[in-house]
Formats: C-alpha cells, sequence, structure tokens
C-alpha cells in the first residue's frame, strides 16, 4: 500500500511539473507586473489584489509547484505593506506561509529574492505578542537570500534597507553599492525589469546620500563633543 501511495505521488508531481511546462509564461507575466508595481505611487493596491488572485489561480493548478506559491507570497507581502491594522498583519502572515511553503518545496526558488521577500517580512511586521516579526530573522534570511545569489538586485537592496534600519550605516552602504553593481552586472537568473532597475538605482543613489550626509552629522556631533 505504501509503495502504491509512494508511486501515485511521484507521477502526480511528474505530471504537475510537465503540465507546468505550459504556463511558466503565466508565472513569468506575473511577476513583470509584480516588479512594475512597485515602481507605482498611486493606488496600487487595486492592481495587486487582481495580481494575487491570478497567483492564487496558478497555486490551485499546480499545487506542488514553488515558483506559484513564492510569487503569490510575494504579491500578498507587498499588498500587506500597504493596507494597515490587523488585516495588514493577516495579509503579512498569510504571504510568511506562503513563502516557507515554496522554499520548503525548493530553497533556490527565484535564487534568493524569495529569501530577502520573507526577511523583509519579518523584519517590516511586529513581533510577539502582536505577530511573527523578528530582526533576528530577518538577518538569517537576508544573508541566505544574498548567498544564494550575491548578484541578486532584490536581495542586496532588501538587506540594504534592513541595515539603513537598524542604524547600521556601514553595512547599509555597502549593500546600497553591491545593489548598483548587482544592477550594472545583472544578473541572468534574476527576471529583468527595466523601469524596476532604474527605480531601485534611483533609491540607492538617494540612501547613499543620505548615509553620506549622515556621517557628515555624526562627524561633526563627535568633534563637537
Amino acid at each position: 500500500m505504501f509503495w502504491r501511495c509512494l508511486v501515485f505521488f511521484s507521477l502526480f508531481v511528474c505530471l504537475s511539473a510537465h503540465s507546468f511546462e505550459h504556463d511558466e509564461h503565466a508565472v513569468s507575466e506575473l511577476y513583470q507586473k509584480w516588479l512594475a508595481l512597485q515602481v507605482q505611487v498611486n493606488e496600487p493596491l487595486p492592481k495587486l489584489v487582481t495580481l494575487a488572485n491570478q497567483a492564487e489561480t496558478l497555486t490551485k493548478q499546480y499545487p506542488l509547484v514553488p515558483d506559484c506559491w513564492a510569487l503569490l507570497g510575494m504579491i500578498k507581502a507587498q499588498q500587506a505593506s500597504l493596507v494597515s491594522g490587523l488585516e495588514g498583519l493577516k495579509l503579512a502572515k498569510q504571504a510568511k506561509d506562503m513563502l516557507q511553503n515554496a522554499l520548503s518545496l525548493d530553497p533556490y526558488v527565484f535564487y534568493g529574492v524569495a529569501y530577502a521577500e520573507l526577511g523583509w517580512l519579518y523584519h517590516r511586521t511586529p513581533g510577539w505578542p502582536f505577530s511573527f516579526g523578528s530582526d533576528k530573522m530577518a538577518r538569517h534570511l537576508f544573508n541566505k537570500a544574498v548567498n544564494i545569489n550575491p548578484r541578486s538586485i532584490a536581495a542586496n537592496f532588501r538587506y540594504a534597507e534592513y541595515w539603513f534600519d537598524q542604524k547600521d550605516y556601514a553595512q547599509a552602504e555597502a549593500f546600497y553599492n553591491a545593489t548598483l553593481k548587482a544592477i550594472k552586472l545583472h544578473s541572468p537568473i534574476e527576471p529583468y525589469n527595466r523601469d524596476w532597475s532604474e527605480h531601485k538605482k534611483q533609491l540607492a543613489d538617494q540612501m547613499l546620500v543620505k548615509i553620506h550626509n549622515k556621517n557628515i552629522y555624526l562627524s561633526k556631533l563627535s568633534l563637537s563633543n
């Protein structure tokens, strides 16, 4: 009986993976739309809800394909960042569960980006007793992300934001510079979107100026004391 179940499960996995080949373009298209929405300032939430519904349909069609779960989790995470209160926490928890499910199926899904987005969730979500947030866990996940793909724009940028929030400006500067280097070289294994990459470049440049000014201020403050 055990072997029959094992054979059936293996056959199901193979059939799911084979049939998914015909819908890989759907995931790629949704991923590009998700990147584009990160650049938008005006009312991205309704479009995110639409994207989430489309990604959820893919997870129902292909429950064992990690790309579908990771994409849905990343979209939900962005939704959570735009919604306040209990609803925002609920979305964050859903996003965490989806990303963890994707990473349990394939730790290399989206080559570090899924780990980076999960790390960002842990960093920005309140901790106990309100929710699951943890900067220690966030740092662990960011390290995994940049170890998987040191040239990931998304992973380096997220880690830079984390260090800036921690007021470790030396580390933040290092990872913002790593972001700019990643944009210039562009990792062939990370999905590319020109507008999104240019947007990240502008933000990284702005943050490096901000860090430079903070360092000047802190230096003057130290001398005055």
